[in-house]
């Protein structure tokens, strides 16, 4: 459902849209309009130059026009009032131009007569011209305005109806519910709360659904594995394992937005919570150093945390170097030697790509929901670096 703020910025980009297409093609059509009604009017002047011309008119008539006369080859036969100034080309064609002379505007039309000579006459639209600027600065600042005013008004609207609509939601909160607000957006929290609760069920229900035959598979692959020592089935085994922690990543990442209100915090032995993530990891290359520490946490969501860090850890580390487990009164401390260093981003951005992908992100989170803090540090050593996360209880 496209929200009412993403509904106000497409109407005014498709308004904004419609509105300069608009402007543009009246600006552009201007040029054209104007000059049409111009050249109409030089073409009838023109013609009747022509024939005032040969046919005896006064000199007064021809001291207050801008003409040229030019013979085939374009020399100058006679000229008018500025006429020696317009452009001629002798292509022998027809033509309608536009020149700036002594600081005015010319409309000049060039035709070849009966007679084979060239006649040039052309009409001052200086005038025209500015008034032709002026009414496409009027364009400008007209669609301009059309845009702000619509821009103006649809930000009033937008803001009184979110007023409105938090007015409607302290109401709620406060017990208050007589207000016409309260009763619109009633229906749409049912709706809401009853979504959440099926998407929790269906997550339920895709982790029976997934990770029992996934973690029922990997038994059996583990049993045939010691009795027949075959490449593929160590294959198959790998894969089944990265598939499991492919779902259990999707399962943790759903816990963190589905459990955000559901935090259950008790005092746990947290040496107890680290041997059990460390129990199904006996024959890694791990050096754990831990005391028991007791710290109020929710212990399912701790052993997630723990379980994301040594895994992340192994699965970056150098394959012949420890990773370092350090269970401290304060803290709780992963390191490993890695051939490429980690993104501080990964803690902030849920899907990005690179070292430690989401797992870090989610580890972050589910921190965070428990009122702990976890950071990364990294340093150089010669061609590898050295990541260390810590996590900090106090």
């Amino acid at each position: 459902m496209i929200s009412l703020k993403k509904r106000i910025l497409l109407f005014l980009s498709g308004l904004s849209l419609i509105s300069a297409f608009f402007f543009l093609g009246v600006y552009l059509s201007l040029d054209r309009l104007l000059f049409i009604s111009i050249d109409k009017h030089l073409t009838e002047e023109a013609a009747e130059f022509d024939r005032f011309y040969f046919g005896g008119g006064s000199e007064d008539y021809f001291n207050q026009k801008t003409f040229c006369i030019r013979n085939p080859e374009g020399l100058i036969l006679e000229c008018g009032n500025l006429g020696e100034h317009l452009p001629f080309r002798p292509d022998g064609t027809n033509r309608i131009d536009s020149v700036e002379i002594e600081g005015k505007v010319y409309r000049v039309a060039t035709v070849k007569s009966d007679r084979g000579l060239y006649i040039q006459y052309a009409l001052d639209i200086s005038q025209e011209v500015s008034a032709l600027k002026l009414l496409r600065l009027s364009l400008v600042l007209g669609w301009f305005s059309f845009s702000l005013t619509s821009l103006l008004v649809s930000w009033l609207f937008y803001r009184s109806t979110i007023r409105s609509f938090e007015r409607g939601v302290e109401s709620a909160l406060r017990g208050d519910t007589s207000g016409e607000v309260y009763e619109e957006i009633k229906p749409l929290a049912i709706k809401l709360k009853e979504s959440v609760d099926r998407y929790k069920d269906m997550l339920m229900a895709l982790s029976h659904s997934l990770k029992t035959p996934i973690a029922d598979l990997l038994l059996k692959v583990e049993i045939l594995s010691r009795r027949r020592r075959e490449p593929l089935l160590e294959d198959i085994r790998e894969r089944l394992e990265e598939l499991s922690r492919k779902i259990t990543t999707f399962l943790r990442l759903s816990k963190v937005e589905t459990l955000s209100y559901s935090v259950n915090l008790r005092r746990c032995n947290l040496k107890e919570l680290l041997d059990n993530v460390l129990l199904a990891r006996k024959d890694r290359n791990l050096k754990v150093e831990s005391r028991e520490v007791f710290v109020r946490c929710d212990p399912d969501l701790l052993m997630e945390v723990f379980d994301i860090l040594v895994d992340n850890a192994l699965k970056h580390g150098l394959e012949n170097k420890e990773v370092l487990v350090v269970l401290g009164e304060c803290f709780f401390v992963v390191e490993n030697l890695s051939e490429k260093p980690v993104d501080p981003e990964v803690l902030k951005e849920p899907l990005k790509r690179g070292a430690g992908g989401v797992g870090l992100y989610i580890a972050k989170r589910l921190c965070e929901l428990m009122g702990l803090s976890l950071s990364l540090k990294q340093s150089r050593e010669g061609d590898y670096y050295r990541v260390r996360a810590e996590l900090h209880f106090c």
